[in-house]
C-alpha cells in the first residue's frame, strides 16, 4: 500500500508576477470591466490565506489589513454571488481590531477552535482522511474514528506516565490543538516506523516525538520571525532549567536574569529586548508556556493562550508545553 498518496495535499495555484509592469488608466478600466463581467455571470469563492507570513506588528501593515477587510465588505455588498473568506490568526485579528469600530459586526467572524471534548474534531479530521483514502464511509462517532485510526496506528500506548493512554490524546497534548500539528506528528510516526506492516509499532511514536519536537521549535520560531529575534535561543535556554517542567514566577525571574542578550527576545519593531514580564507574557501567548492551575483535591489544569488570552506573570505558575520537552530534554 502506498502511504505517500495518503499524505499528499493538492498544490496551491502559484501566480507569477515577475513580468508584471505598471498599467495605464485605460488598461486598468479595461481589466476592471472584464473582471466585472466575469463576476456577474458566475459564482465565486475567494479564499485569502497565509496573511501571517508577511505580517509584522507595525502601523503600516495593520492599516493594510484593515483596508483589506473594508475592501472585502464593499465587494460583498456589490456582488451577492461573490463570497470572500479570509483566514487570520487570532492574535493578529485582536491587534488590528484594537481601538477600531470596524470589527463590531461579530456575525462576520467565525473563530475556529479545534479543542473540544475528547478531541472529537481532530480525531474526526484524521479518520476522514483515512476513510477517504480507502473510499469508505465514516460514521460520526468516536468508535468509528478509532476503527479507521487502527488501520495505521495503535489505539493506546503502553509506556509513559499513564500506560494505556489513547494515542490520539497523547499526540493532542503535544500540539496546540491545531490540525497542522496533529497531522505533522502523525506523519512523523508513519515515516519513522521500522516495520513494513500496518498498524505501526509503538516504538515509532517515541522516535517520531523527537522529530516532531524539533519541528515544533522551528515552526514557532518561523511563525514570529518577522517581528522577533532570538526566540530559538530563548527557548533552548530552558534546557535543564527545571526538573518537572514547572516554573514559578520567581523561577522565571531568576532565569531571565541569567539570560544573555542573545537569549533575550528582541522586538524588531520597537528595537528593544523584551523585559522580564513582557518576555513571560510573550512565551505564554506564543504557546511555549502554559498556566498551571493548582487546587487541593482537584486535578491540575493547564491553560494556554487559547483559553486565557491575558495572564499576570507575578501571580501565575507556568509549565513548559509538552510539544517542546523532547527537544529540551535531549540537548
Amino acid at each position: 500500500m502506498c502511504l505517500k498518496r495518503f499524505w499528499t495535499v493538492e498544490p496551491e495555484i502559484d501566480l507569477d508576477f515577475t513580468g508584471f509592469k505598471e498599467i495605464t488608466s485605460p488598461e486598468a478600466e479595461e481589466i476592471k470591466s472584464a473582471l466585472l463581467e466575469i463576476i456577474k455571470n458566475n459564482n465565486f469563492y475567494v479564499l485569502i490565506d497565509n496573511l501571517d507570513e508577511p505580517w509584522i506588528n507595525s502601523n503600516q501593515m495593520n492599516s493594510w489589513l484593515r483596508g483589506l477587510i473594508l475592501s472585502m465588505r464593499q465587494l460583498k455588498r456589490d456582488f451577492n454571488n461573490l463570497k470572500i473568506i479570509t483566514f487570520l490568526r487570532d492574535d493578529i485579528y485582536d491587534e488590528i481590531a484594537k481601538g477600531s469600530d470596524l470589527f463590531d459586526s461579530e456575525n462576520e467572524i467565525l473563530r475556529i477552535k479545534w479543542k473540544d471534548d475528547n478531541n472529537f474534531s481532530l480525531r474526526k479530521l484524521l479518520a476522514t482522511r483515512i476513510a477517504t483514502y480507502f473510499k469508505e464511509e465514516l460514521n460520526d462517532s468516536l468508535l468509528a474514528f478509532d476503527n479507521k485510526w487502527s488501520y495505521f496506528y495503535p489505539l493506546r500506548l503502553n509506556y509513559g506516565q499513564v500506560p494505556g493512554k489513547y494515542l490520539t490524546t497523547y499526540i493532542t497534548e503535544r500540539t496546540f490543538s491545531r490540525p497542522r500539528e496533529f497531522l505533522q506528528f502523525c506523519r512523523h510516526i508513519i515515516e519513522k516506523s521500522q516495520s513494513e506492516k500496518l498498524p505501526v509499532l509503538q516504538d515509532a511514536v517515541h522516535i517520531a516525538e523527537r522529530e516532531y519536537s524539533n519541528w515544533k521549535v522551528r515552526d514557532l520560531v518561523g511563525e514570529y520571525s518577522k517581528t522577533y529575534e532570538n526566540l530559538e535561543n530563548c527557548i533552548l535556554s530552558f534546557s535543564g532549567a527545571c526538573q518537572n517542567w514547572q516554573l514559578s514566577y520567581a523561577d522565571l525571574v531568576t532565569h531571565y536574569s541569567n539570560l544573555s542578550d542573545e537569549q533575550k527576545i528582541y522586538n524588531k519593531i520597537s528595537n528593544k529586548h523584551l523585559g522580564q514580564d513582557d518576555l513571560i507574557k510573550f512565551l505564554f501567548l506564543a504557546g511555549f508556556l502554559r498556566k498551571v492551575i493548582l487546587k487541593l483535591g482537584v486535578r491540575t489544569k493547564y491553560l494556554t493562550s487559547i483559553e486565557e488570552k491575558f495572564v499576570s506573570p507575578s501571580t501565575s505558575t507556568f509549565d513548559i508545553h509538552p510539544a517542546f520537552r523532547k527537544k529540551l530534554a535531549e540537548m
